[in-house]
Formats: structure tokens, C-alpha cells, sequence
């Protein structure tokens, strides 16, 4: 089988299993391209030792990536930057805010947060600004 069909088939297979939502999502991604692999030829070694590298370079990434991130907001925390952020928030939304509204703020923040970097990029940009309002309602 060409590989350019064999890996449409597996596009397809991930996409149907994850719409099908029986099997959790990460066991599909990491179990459909490992057995993929397999099919396409490699030997269990060759799959584990491209597994292996590919984690090592994603581990590299994101450490490199935390490090400038705990860094740099633990800076723009000690600014007191996202405490004026709270503190414009609460004047504009003025009397009306309270434990739901400070949950419901954090979600729409971390939705718009989301729509430019990935899940730990949420946490590191959101989390930082929102602890501030988080210590005035004592949550």
C-alpha cells in the first residue's frame, strides 16, 4: 500500500475514533500512529527509538519554555502588572462580580488565551493574572 493512502487512513481511523468517543483520547494518539508504524514496516525497535527521541524533544521544548515563562511572569507578577488588570476588570464590571463571575472570568479568559497558544501556555499566562483576583474573594 502507498504510504501517502496508508497515512490518509490513519488520519481518518484518528478521526473516527475520536469522534466515536469511546476510547479516551490519548490512548487513540498515542496507540493509532504506533500501530500505524507497524503496518508501514518499522520494526518495534525503530518505532520505540522514534517515540523516544520525539519525547525527548518535545521535553526539551517545554522546559525551555517554562523556564522563560516562570521567569517572566514571576516578573511581570512582582510589577504588579495583573494586579492592575484586576483592578481595571473590577471597575468595569464595578458591584456585580462574586465567586461565580471571577470563575466565569478565568474561563473566558483562558478561552481567548487558547485560541493563540496551547494548554500550558493557558496556565502559565492565565493562572499568574488571575491569582490576584482570586486572593480579594478569598478563593
Amino acid at each position: 500500500m502507498d504510504l501517502t493512502a496508508l497515512a490518509v487512513f490513519m488520519i481518518a481511523v484518528l478521526l473516527a475514533l475520536i469522534v466515536w468517543n469511546r476510547i479516551p483520547i490519548q490512548i487513540v494518539m498515542m496507540a493509532v500512529p504506533f500501530v500505524f508504524a507497524l503496518i508501514c514496516g518499522y520494526g518495534l525497535d525503530n518505532v520505540i527509538h522514534m517515540v523516544q527521541s520525539q519525547f525527548q524533544v518535545t521535553m526539551d521544548s517545554i522546559g525551555y519554555m517554562l523556564l522563560f515563562s516562570l521567569i517572566y511572569f514571576q516578573m511581570l507578577t512582582e510589577t504588579g502588572m495583573f494586579e492592575q488588570l484586576i483592578q481595571a476588570i473590577l471597575r468595569w464590571i464595578g458591584d456585580k462580580m462574586n465567586v461565580a463571575a471571577v470563575f466565569v472570568l478565568t474561563t473566558v479568559i483562558a478561552l481567548l488565551v487558547g485560541l493563540t497558544t496551547n494548554i500550558v501556555a493557558i496556565y502559565l499566562i492565565v493562572f499568574p493574572m488571575v491569582i490576584p483576583l482570586y486572593k480579594k474573594f478569598g478563593i
